[in-house]
């Protein structure tokens, strides 16, 4: 699987943009009870912002980019799109 970060060129642009933007725009991410500490999210968090002294873990969202790669790589689908309050 390939990951994506915030920005990256396109492998294959037909247009005149340069710049794929894969991020989640103010939507919070948010890890769930379905955590099993795996660490997947770990290796490919580019903030290194989640704390793994509990399980679930927690995203420290004050650091966090939004990349979504945590989202698409975790095993369990415990990370999760934080609801609007």
């Amino acid at each position: 699987m390939r990951l994506r970060l915030p920005c990256e060129e396109r492998e294959n642009a037909n247009d005149n943009s340069a710049m794929l933007l894969t991020f989640y725009k103010k939507e919070k991410l948010t890890l769930i009870a379905a955590c099993t500490g795996c660490r997947a999210c770990e290796r490919v968090c580019p903030q290194n912002c989640i704390d793994f002294s509990a399980v679930p873990a927690v995203i420290q969202k004050n650091h966090c980019l939004r990349c979504g790669n945590c989202l698409e790589i975790c095993p369990e689908g415990a990370v999760q799109k934080e609801e609007a309050r």
